[in-house]
């Protein structure tokens, strides 16, 4: 005879996020509890689609399909490379607004 086992559902958050807290090392977060979300490369305030799930060490992580609105303002970052290297990771935000975060 099986033995059965216990399927743990999934989860499945939404596809609209709205981001309330920033985590270390870059990460924002959306939801709470077991429906919290990490999502890399968001700000505090943003209106975020996400896709692309990962369940990583009892976490959820998402990536930025589509920004759907951004409260928080932005420059143009100095590096051609900042996209890609992931070595600076707010360049992109003024000085005065990460001290906020």
């Amino acid at each position: 005879m099986k033995k059965r086992q216990k399927k743990r559902a999934k989860f499945e958050p939404p596809k609209e996020v709205a981001i309330h807290s920033m985590a270390p090392q870059g990460w924002a977060v959306a939801g709470k509890g077991r429906e919290r979300v990490h999502v890399w490369g968001g700000l505090m305030g943003d209106v975020l689609q996400i896709g692309h799930l990962k369940h990583e060490r009892g976490r959820v992580e998402a990536a930025i399909e589509v920004v759907k609105q951004r409260i928080t303002e932005t420059l143009p970052p100095r590096c051609e490379h900042f996209d890609i290297c992931g070595g600076c990771l707010w360049q992109h935000v003024p000085y005065e607004t990460q001290l906020l975060m």
